[in-house]
């Protein structure tokens, strides 16, 4: 999310921002060599950080790889059509596929969730719908809108991108809470992107006319 705060702010042309980028880009820097050299200094983190990068050496990673892997294997015999949507039917196909052991509420990534799910399709469909999207966000941050109108979409991007990525390891997205915010962010970006209602003039009332 701060990154996308952050190139947003680097695009700005805006001359009231322009003589704070250089300090505030500086800043940033320092402050991630900083943060850079205190997790270096922590064994824990360091531990932490090197399971995110290991696939079979971390028991989280692994069961990931292993359902991603019966997932594969489920895509591979509908990649046309799916096996249809929601977690009822997942629930009842995933076991005949599932390495043993390794019992899952879903795909633990949403783009194979939904190949899975819809088929080819569906997740050309599905890639579609995000990519003009985010299109629409970038085009809009960059090019036609006010100050405050901008940053509420970088506000859009920012929350569209954090699910999407965090999207890609678990199932939260098909959860109601986060699937509800996820096209509320898709609406005001469709709302945001639209031009600016010129002010309408109130009318003249009864007793000025006379």
């Amino acid at each position: 999310v701060w990154a996308t705060f952050g190139v947003v702010f680097v695009w700005s042309e805006r001359a009231r921002l322009a003589p704070l980028k250089k300090p505030l880009l500086i800043g940033g820097v320092v402050l991630l060599v900083l943060a850079a050299l205190a997790v270096s200094q922590s064994p824990a983190l360091m531990e932490r950080l090197a399971s995110m990068v290991t696939v079979r050496g971390h028991s989280s990673n692994s069961f990931r790889a292993n359902v991603w892997e019966a997932v594969f294997r489920m895509i591979g015999d509908s990649w046309l059509t799916g096996i249809g949507p929601g977690n009822d039917v997942f629930n009842r196909i995933y076991p005949l596929y599932m390495i043993s052991g390794f019992h899952a509420l879903g795909a633990y990534n949403i783009f194979l969730e939904v190949f899975v799910e819809l088929g080819i399709v569906g997740l050309l469909a599905f890639l579609w719908l995000l990519c003009s999207h985010l299109a629409r966000q970038v085009w809009a941050i960059r090019e036609r809108l006010s100050d405050g109108r901008a940053w509420l979409m970088t506000g859009c991007l920012a929350g569209t991108l954090a699910i999407m990525v965090h999207g890609m390891v678990d199932t939260v997205f098909f959860r109601p809470q986060v699937n509800i915010l996820f096209w509320l962010l898709l609406a005001l970006t469709v709302r945001l992107s639209q031009p600016e209602s010129e002010p309408v003039a109130p009318a003249a009332s009864c007793r000025d006319s006379g």
